[in-house]
């Protein structure tokens, strides 16, 4: 379990916007997606 996605489900349960995880490392935006975060690759922005 990662410490983002423990941070996203309290943010969750006390009624604030989700965490977005942002990583240039396509592998760790996979896993993050796997585990239900929300996703910012920097790199998609030119």
């Amino acid at each position: 379990m990662s410490v983002a996605w423990l941070l996203n489900q309290e943010l969750l349960r006390v009624g604030e916007p989700p965490l977005t995880f942002v990583c240039a490392d396509d592998r760790l935006i996979a896993v993050a997606q796997a585990e239900g975060l929300l996703t910012e690759n920097p790199n998609a922005h030119p």
